[in-house]
């Protein structure tokens, strides 16, 4: 699971640098493929929270669905590239990694 969170942090940083670079084919190119890992490991994810070592913070499986819905409302919007860019990198990079981190302090295995 390690290495699939990690992958989706490096897509997501490619495709927001893309976003901040104005590569707008780039970022077409890239962000189906931040959706689809994210598809993918999502269920993995929510399930991980009912783990008992998880128990504490159990509610927090709420926020990953919140934010896909996020994600594919601002791209679908096709305005606010600021936004867009902030919920992915700001937000969605960045809860990646501390939801890896936590993984890894509480020694959750997925």
């Amino acid at each position: 699971m390690y290495e699939k969170l990690d992958e989706l942090i490096l897509m997501t940083e490619a495709c927001t640098k893309s976003l901040w670079s104005c590569k707008i084919e780039g970022f077409r190119n890239e962000f189906p493929g931040v959706i689809d890992r994210l598809i993918g490991v999502l269920p993995q994810i929510i399930m991980s929270y009912s783990d008992p070592k998880m128990a504490d913070i159990s509610s927090d499986a709420m926020y990953w669905p919140e934010q896909m819905e996020k994600i594919v409302s601002l791209a679908n919007d096709g305005g606010d590239i600021i936004a867009l860019s902030d919920a992915l990198y700001h937000e969605l990079r960045a809860n990646l990694i501390d939801y890896k981190n936590t993984l890894m302090q509480r020694e959750v295995s997925v």
